[in-house]
């Protein structure tokens, strides 16, 4: 009963595989004695069973170190020591992240994909960079280490010049090599995240950690090259889905806005008369971020400063007509708390709206290193019309 072989036999024929159906003291508890009781008389009978093992062969052992698999554990470890405040997981991470780029590289410094009795080879795919840089920025994030973020740099170059197709958008799976018939460039969602989802997320946080527009030029183009694809299935490509989500306009060093193409959608190009409305909503409204200083551990004071263009107006936070669009700010890498909006006053003979110079005001949570950001979405009506709603990435200096 202990060890699942009353009734039939689990595997084949009249075998059975020997395993624990509950716990210990759950099967203690069956027969009115203590767990420790339980152990003591079962030892024997483990250490018979162990003799009759041992005369047989043993498994083999899965002892390869793998690029991706270590990117997502870097992530992960990182990620909880964070959360619960364990510095012994964040330092496991480092060590990790420090194994894989001393010991799975080629004499020429590009990444490899495993590493088993002291040598490493086969050149990196797709989700070994897209993995393990995803956790060198998890750890740049949660250390404020500057070597993690120059890494990661490193890493993303060399992946967009040995996996990146420049005709189209996105990363093929490998290099090139004379033996493929051809490069896969996958899209979708698996038992992990896509390698393209996690790259374009990637360079999007590139982008908002170096101000470099040409990552988040990268990003946009690796989600137009799936656009098709993610409005047929979305929930197939969920990773891209998330990616588009957090796409933001890249701003230079003094925080101004650096020329890049408008925001891609997931569904085919939009008409030249739609991105032309998307526009001019867009110069309606000058929009400028500030974070605030607080001896809170926890939460930071941020504010959302809005110029509303002369004979436009923005809808308030809340709208009783389904057809309007309510202002909202949400948090786009922290939470948000204690969000307070202006009150949408009525003009003279017109509806009820938010003009001139308005401010959004509230609480964000904390983070350990990198920009921080809201996405601020609105609707810019005039006397006439109401333009197309849009979202805009508001970085907080």
């Amino acid at each position: 009963s202990v060890y699942g072989l009353q009734g039939a036999p689990t595997f084949e024929a009249d075998r059975y595989v020997v395993y624990l159906p509950e716990p210990l003291t759950w099967a203690a508890r069956k027969v009115n004695i203590g767990e420790e009781e339980l152990r003591r008389q079962l030892e024997p009978m483990r250490a018979a069973l162990l003799a009759v093992r041992d005369r047989r062969k043993r498994p083999l052992t899965d002892d390869k170190i793998l690029t991706d698999w270590n990117g997502l554990m870097i992530g992960a470890m990182a990620r909880v020591g964070e959360l619960v405040g364990e510095i012994r997981y964040v330092e496991a991470a480092s060590r990790a992240a420090e194994f894989v780029l001393s010991r799975l590289r080629d004499d020429s410094g590009t990444l490899l994909h495993t590493f088993r009795n002291g040598r490493a080879h086969v050149p990196a795919f797709l989700d070994d960079y897209a993995f393990f840089i995803e956790g060198l920025l998890r750890l740049r994030a949660v250390t404020g280490a500057d070597r993690w973020g120059e890494q990661a740099v490193r890493l993303a170059e060399e992946q967009e010049r040995r996996l990146g197709d420049a005709e189209a958008g996105g990363f093929f799976a490998a290099g090139e090599d004379p033996r493929l018939l051809f490069r896969a460039k996958p899209g979708f969602d698996g038992a992990l995240a896509s390698g393209n989802g996690v790259s374009a997320s990637n360079l999007i946080e590139l982008a908002e950690l170096t101000g470099d527009g040409r990552w988040a030029r990268g990003a946009e183009a690796t989600l137009l090259a799936f656009g098709e694809s993610i409005a047929q299935a979305p929930l197939a490509h969920v990773s891209l889905v998330r990616a588009l989500g957090r796409l933001q306009e890249p701003e230079d060093d003094a925080g101004s806005p650096v020329a890049a193409s408008p925001a891609p959608s997931p569904v085919p190009a939009a008409t030249p008369v739609i991105e032309a409305l998307e526009e001019e909503a867009r110069d309606a409204v000058e929009v400028e971020g500030h974070l605030g200083s607080s001896e809170d551990d926890v939460w930071k004071p941020f504010r959302v400063d809005l110029r509303i263009r002369p004979g436009f107006h923005i809808n308030g936070n809340e709208t009783d007509d389904p057809n309007l669009v309510a202002t909202t700010v949400t948090g786009m890498l922290g939470s948000l708390r204690n969000v307070r909006y202006p009150s949408a006053e009525p003009e003279a003979g017109g509806a009820p709206g938010c003009r001139g110079r308005v401010r959004i005001e509230g609480e964000i949570e904390r983070r350990s290193g990198g920009a921080q950001s809201v996405e601020l979405g609105y609707q810019a009506c005039d006397e006439s019309r109401c333009l197309p709603p849009v979202t805009r990435l508001v970085r907080l200096g």
